[in-house]
């Protein structure tokens, strides 16, 4: 396994302190994909926003709150340019209300230099209490209030099945969410978060009157001198690259080449419907001196977790947490509340972090404590490697700027000996290229519950890879971008099967809007090989079998009038299998009526896909007015018909009604379609949200 020894990471350490004078002379923006339709099969919209501090001095009078403010506002701010203004736009309606204008470092095209030029005339609220420098006594807007409901019109077969089945729904197929976040004054935050998932029951059988997640928090910046942040109840950490706590992520990222990057350390309250992710407690940033920083946090929580009697490697049967269905919920059905089990989890944590001339060394330690040991290989019922339950975490991690590159590090370990460990670097290539690089190992039976390392860019634990990204920028504002991902198992189990790794590569190029349109196309190949032999059979030979996915995407938006837009989206994949073929395609089309200034928009969308075979679905955005990022499977043969409308009802309050109909046809492009054989679903969402000013 590739892991920097202790003198290697120290070497560079000094190396770093030596070139400390070195500028750093070109912003990367590296980020996730611009048009959130290609959505990558192994990364599934997995990391919520975290807030960012920025400190600012005084407030002008011609700025104002980015949160408030649309795509006209932004465009008629010298030095941003129509497709910055509207990406900008797009994101702060999703991700309202921004914490830092640090986050919109994420969005293809926005550079250092263009957050300069827009915070000349942006500023966000929070920042002005996260500042060391106060101009108002109060941030403009209060508070927000968020109630989400979702409910299935014509419910599953699954909800009507008897009570003694096994595999029957419990409790009502209804969604729920309710989340608020309040600013009492310039220093104090609090916020509450209700949630219930589909399956479970409205109220808690347990707890009476009471929904099954409720989440809350409290938020002190600079009560004493020395202490810059105090966090009380739901809290949030994102430490290093990730390693070990990644709750909180905020980075930067190459969408399939398996390369990420993290931008700062982040300690936020945050009330929270994520309950297996969630820290619950008491954490605390304190600062040192000007170079040095401090994060301490401890947690206790509950957690609904699947329980299973499996045999350990000596014969004996032991209770297992199995780690794939350490999730949220586990409510629904009959077999899973069988095995279902109320945990409670304990970490604890601190790291010193020291900054650097435009970068960061660091060390933590974390301690982590459950009732169970941990399954980490659920492929197989009797074949796993147990993860302990009580273990000591220990890592250091770096990044700094040498030039035009910036590099990026951690290396992680156990108290039982256990490694993980990923290096990235990143460079600029004059004005018009970047190129990017990752290693990265996670070695067997190591494990970090809050780490997003576990499936992140299609990486997961017990496995060794890298990943090659380049960009190059065309003329006529095409943008062109090449992939390369490989990971294969550091560990297998003693099996007739063995895995040989998956190569993942991918082809981008893309064009941003010139007299109202823009367009984007992106081919993905993954290959993964298994090779089958016996055991018992050592001269038996040896049988390889090659998967390969071929997924083709294209995209192209017109807009025809001031306010009607146009949007096709077309896919197409073919996986190759045995010398078999098994293609799928999808056609979606949709048309958005956004009036300037008006206070009602729509959208609404057709989208007809066909395909069968394990491999023949697609990730599909559902381009919502209000730019939820919601991925929808498209699977099997069927269409999909959705309306979406949003009316402002007033100042800062808004509502937005949804309705989707799924028609799924019991038949696909292997076989003929059977006479009314129609399986049909409905799902109408609402949604409310308040700005308290």
């Amino acid at each position: 396994m590739n892991t920097l020894t202790g003198p290697t990471l120290a070497l560079l350490v000094i190396a770093h302190s030596l070139l400390a004078d070195a500028l750093f002379a070109q912003a990367l923006d590296l980020s996730p994909q611009v048009y959130p339709e290609f959505a990558d099969d192994d990364e599934m919209n997995r990391m919520e926003q975290s807030g960012r501090e920025v400190q600012w001095e005084t407030i002008p009078e011609n700025k104002s709150d980015i949160n408030k403010m649309g795509y006209p506002d932004l465009a008629g701010i010298p030095g941003i340019s129509e497709d910055q203004a509207m990406l900008i736009a797009r994101y702060v309606d999703h991700h309202r209300p921004l914490h830092s204008l640090l986050e919109l470092q994420v969005l293809e095209g926005v550079t250092r230099a263009t957050l300069v030029q827009l915070s000349e005339y942006a500023y966000v609220p929070e920042d002005l209490f996260m500042g060391g420098h106060l101009q108002h006594s109060r941030p403009e807007k209060r508070g927000q209030l968020l109630v989400r409901f979702g409910r299935a019109l014509n419910l599953h077969e699954a909800y009507t099945l008897s009570d003694s089945s096994l595999s029957a729904y419990q409790g009502s197929p209804d969604v729920f969410l309710m989340k608020g976040q309040f600013h009492l004054s310039p220093t104090w935050q609090i916020g509450l978060a209700l949630e219930k998932d589909a399956g479970e029951f409205w109220f808690n059988r347990k707890r009476p009157l009471m929904l099954d997640r409720i989440s809350a928090h409290a938020q002190w910046m600079r009560p004493m001198r020395r202490l810059e942040k105090l966090c009380l109840g739901d809290y949030q950490v994102s430490l290093g690259q990730g390693l070990l706590i990644d709750n909180a992520s905020f980075g930067i990222s190459t969408l399939g080449s398996g390369i990420s990057f993290k931008l700062q350390n982040t300690l936020i309250a945050r009330s929270s419907p994520a309950e297996s992710r969630g820290l619950r407690g008491l954490a605390a940033e304190l600062r040192l001196t000007k170079q040095l920083r401090l994060f301490v946090f401890g947690s206790l929580t509950s957690i609904d977790a699947r329980i299973d009697t499996l045999f350990d490697p000596d014969g004996n049967k032991t209770k297992y947490l199995v780690g794939k269905w350490y999730e949220t919920g586990l409510h629904r059905t009959q077999t899973e509340l069988i095995h279902r089990e109320t945990i409670r989890r304990f970490i604890a944590g601190a790291a010193l972090i020291r900054s650097l001339r435009g970068g960061e060394v660091g060390f933590q330690v974390q301690s982590r404590r459950e009732p169970y040991e941990r399954s980490a290989d659920t492929n197989a019922a009797l074949r796993f490697v147990p993860i302990s339950n009580k273990l000591l975490y220990a890592s250091a991690f770096y990044q700094y700027p040498i030039r035009n590159f910036r590099i990026a590090g951690e290396l992680s370990l156990d108290d039982h000996g256990h490694t993980a460990t990923q290096h990235t670097l990143l460079a600029g290539l004059g004005k018009k290229a970047e190129f990017a690089a990752s290693l990265y190992a996670y070695g067997r039976g190591f494990y970090a519950p809050l780490s997003d390392a576990n499936g992140a860019e299609g990486k997961s634990w017990n496995a060794i890879g890298r990943g090659l990204h380049f960009k190059l920028r065309l003329k006529h504002g095409a943008l062109l971008k090449l992939n390369y991902a490989f990971q294969r198992p550091q560990w297998q189990p003693v099996s007739e099967v063995s895995d040989r790794g998956v190569h993942r590569m991918g082809l981008e190029l893309s064009a941003e809007k010139r007299r109202n349109w823009r367009y984007a196309i992106r081919l993905g190949i993954r290959l993964s090989s298994l090779e089958s032999s016996f055991h018992n059979a050592p001269d038996s030979p040896t049988v390889s079998e090659v998967n390969a996915p071929v997924d083709l995407r294209m995209f192209f938006e017109k807009r025809v009038t001031g306010s009607l837009i146009w949007r096709s989206h077309l896919g197409s994949k073919v996986t190759f299998r045995k010398g078999t073929q098994t293609p799928s395609y999808l056609i979606a089309q949709d048309i958005l009526f956004r009036p300037t200034g008006g206070r009602i928009s729509l959208n609404v969308r057709a989208a007809w896909h066909d395909g069968s075979g394990t491999d023949s679905y697609f990730y599909v955005h559902e381009q919502d007015v209000s730019q939820h990022f919601s991925y929808v499977r498209y699977s099997g043969n069927g269409l999909r018909l959705y309306a979406n409308a949003r009316l402002k009802l007033g100042s800062g309050i808004t509502a937005e009604v949804k309705y989707a109909r799924s028609l799924k046809l019991q038949s696909s492009i292997a076989g003929p379609l059977q006479s009314g054989a129609v399986e049909h679903q409905d799902d109408v969402r609402v949604q409310f949200r308040m700005e308290i000013r």
